[in-house]
Order: C-alpha cells, then sequence, then structure tokens
C-alpha cells in the first residue's frame, strides 16, 4: 500500500516536473527569440502560468488517462465474444488487475477498481467452465466481495469438492467461506467439519464452525465430542 502512494506521488511529481522544464523551456525560448525577439517584459507571470498548467496535467490528467484506460478495457471485457480465444481473454483480465497496481491509482482507488475487475473476471471464468487453480483464487476474491452471491460459492464447492487431498490452503479457503455466511448451509458445514475431523485440526477457527455441527445435530456430532 505504501509502495503504490509512493508510486502514485512520485509519477506525478515526475510527469509534473518534466511538463514544467520541457514545455516551460520551449514555450519562453519561443516568446522571447521567435515571437518577441526584441520587446522586452515580465514573464512571471506566464511561467506561474505554466507551472500551474503542467502541474493541472501531471497531477489531475495523468490520473484522468489512468480511469479512461481501465474503464476502456473494462467495457470491451464486458461485451467480449464468447467464441474469443480464452487463453487471450484471461491474459487481458490479468493485466487489468495488474493494472490497477499502477501509479495512476491511489491504493483505495486501486482496490475498487481491482474489485471491479474480479467480479467480472469471475463471471467470464464460470460462463467457460474454468476450474483451474487460477480461476479458484479468482472465485475465492469474488465470493469475498459478494458472500451472499450464490453463483460464486457454488464453483467453489465444485473445484474443492472433487474427492481429492485438499491443501491447507485450499481447507483455509472453505473455511473462509463458511465463516462469511450469516446463516450456515448445513450441507457446508458438515462437509467442512468432516475434512477438518479427517485433518485431526483443532484450533480456534474451527470452533465455530463444530458448534454449528453440533447444533445441527449432525452424524459427526459424536466425533466431534470425542476429538
Amino acid at each position: 500500500m505504501l509502495y503504490q502512494t509512493l508510486k502514485f506521488y512520485l509519477a506525478r511529481i515526475a510527469v509534473s516536473l518534466i511538463l514544467i522544464f520541457g514545455l516551460g523551456y520551449t514555450v519562453l525560448f519561443f516568446l522571447h527569440e521567435v515571437a518577441l525577439p526584441n520587446v522586452l517584459f515580465d514573464d512571471v507571470a506566464i511561467q506561474w502560468a505554466i507551472v500551474l498548467v503542467c502541474l493541472f496535467f501531471g497531477f489531475i490528467a495523468y490520473g484522468m488517462v489512468g480511469d479512461q484506460r481501465f474503464f476502456n478495457v473494462l467495457h470491451f471485457l464486458k461485451g467480449v465474444s464468447p467464441r474469443s480465444e480464452p487463453e487471450d481473454i484471461k491474459n487481458q483480465f490479468e493485466n487489468l488487475l495488474i493494472f490497477t497496481y499502477s501509479s495512476y491509482f491511489l491504493p483505495d482507488t486501486g482496490k475498487q477498481y481491482r474489485i471491479l475487475g474480479v467480479l467480472l473476471y469471475a463471471d467470464y471464468l464460470l460462463s467457460i467452465g474454468d476450474e483451474t487453480p487460477r480461476a479458484l483464487n479468482i472465485y475465492v476474491q469474488a465470493f469475498l466481495q459478494s458472500p451472499k452471491d450464490s453463483r460464486f460459492r457454488k464453483p467453489l464447492l465444485a473445484i474443492l469438492n472433487q474427492g481429492r487431498e485438499l491443501t491447507q490452503e485450499e481447507m483455509d479457503l472453505l473455511l473462509i467461506m463458511f465463516q462469511q455466511e450469516e446463516i450456515h448451509d448445513p450441507t457446508l458445514t458438515h462437509y467442512l467439519a468432516s475434512l477438518f475431523l479427517k485433518a485431526g485440526q483443532w484450533s480456534g477457527k474451527v470452533e465455530s464452525l463444530f458448534l454449528s455441527t453440533l447444533e445441527n445435530q449432525s452424524e459427526l456430532s459424536d466425533d466431534i465430542i470425542q476429538f
């Protein structure tokens, strides 16, 4: 966050200084040596006007360019054709998410734009049925932004419940899904409890999960009590 903030201000200062010394010198040289070579006049007001214009372009216009670039790509990706090459589209989404970390945006603005990109990216991955590890990561990010939206919850469960051994990170992702729900789904609760029982894991993070399983009078209740 600090790094992006530094990039935000340093880039604008650099652009402003380049404009001030480059454009400013050119304008003053033209006035004094080309347009009015034989006229003596005080150019302080002109210098200040040049500085203000350069600061405007260095700070305000620079940010507007970033906003425009982001929304142009976002608009294009919203209307992407189903016949488009998936890998190419996914690369464009990845580049868009990386772009939100650029010097065009402050951390908070970049985060807001990143959320827009992640939600649209997750929708696209859903539309093509992508179940790769990278898609899993995007679904998780989208789910955390919209926990009540079942469209992201279902593919997550489908990917994670494929009969293979889950990694600790994937189990933690499922636990996050459980914690984000205001009303816990008994099926998900039972499934998660069985995973953590099988793994023999007990910590403060899973206490609420086991308590919810007991409240549902699950068939795992005896195992949890003994555990």
